[in-house]
């Protein structure tokens, strides 16, 4: 079986993951665009500083372009993707002594969105690494619990606890806000 037809016939990406592997610099560069976003919101999870996190989508972006052709399942680019960004953030933060809180803003219609959205923002970035990790992958990355056990190399129902801990910190980090 060659390696085109072990992924979904009908996927465009898959198309340009295999083309990527196949050493076209143009596919890699389509792929890297497409994931920019779903990297950045991941790195963010992690770092802080703006400046960290393109280090970090830098890094991964020329770990990911080196080694590509190992990339066995062309269906599997994205976790192997989002793995990197995840290990080079890691990376960048252990280089990293003092990381201040900054404040995440994103235009939204109405003053009360704003609001709410810097305060959820906010509180996510005083979770734990651990529980602000799944968070952002589970619902701002639309990922499974399955799909992030198997990307953080984590059982199922630390997924799960983690995810829990993290809503239940939340609440408690947003009720303090309300009551202020």
């Amino acid at each position: 079986m060659e390696f085109t037809e072990q992924c979904q016939l009908g996927s465009a990406t898959s198309l340009t993951v295999i083309k990527a592997i196949q050493g076209n610099k143009s596919a890699f560069s389509i792929l890297f665009k497409e994931y920019y976003n779903t990297s950045y919101r991941v790195s963010r999870s992690i770092l802080k500083k703006d400046s960290d996190i393109e280090d970090a989508l830098q890094e991964a972006a020329i770990k990911a372009y080196k080694s590509i052709i190992k990339l066995k399942d062309a269906d599997l680019f994205k976790s192997w993707f989002i793995r990197i960004v995840i290990n080079e953030s890691y990376n960048v933060l252990k280089r990293k002594t003092h990381l201040p809180l900054d404040t995440l803003t994103n235009c939204t219609s109405t003053p009360n969105e704003i609001c709410n959205d810097i305060d959820i923002k906010n509180a996510i970035l005083n979770l734990d690494d651990d529980l602000r990790l799944v968070t952002v992958l589970y619902y701002y990355e639309d990922l499974s619990i399955k799909s992030i056990s198997k990307l953080l190399n984590i059982p199922e129902g630390t997924v799960k606890s983690r995810l829990s801990r993290a809503r239940n910190k939340l609440y408690d980090i947003l009720s303090i806000e309300e009551d202020i």
